[in-house]
């Protein structure tokens, strides 16, 4: 298996914003479909929400964060028998 997470490096909010609806729409072509069985009806909008979820954007310590929060995986819960 092989992750791809696209990246933004920037301190500036506006250019990042930008910059990253860009990134974003330069790798949709190849996500679409994948896209709509994940929930996003109209991926080619690219709202704020598909944008965030694409493209991780801001300072190193942002991008490093969101990596680090993507790749932790979800608690499991077992069911108890007691």
């Amino acid at each position: 298996m092989a992750v791809t997470q696209l990246c933004v490096l920037s301190h500036d909010p506006a250019d990042t914003a930008d910059l990253a609806r860009t990134t974003a729409a330069a790798a949709l072509p190849n996500r679409r479909g994948l896209l709509r069985g994940l929930g996003y009806e109209t991926p080619d909008a690219l709202d704020g929400r598909l944008v965030d979820a694409l493209v991780a954007h801001g300072s190193a310590e942002d991008i490093a964060h969101r990596v680090q929060e993507d790749s932790t995986p979800e608690p499991t819960t077992s069911a108890s028998t007691s």
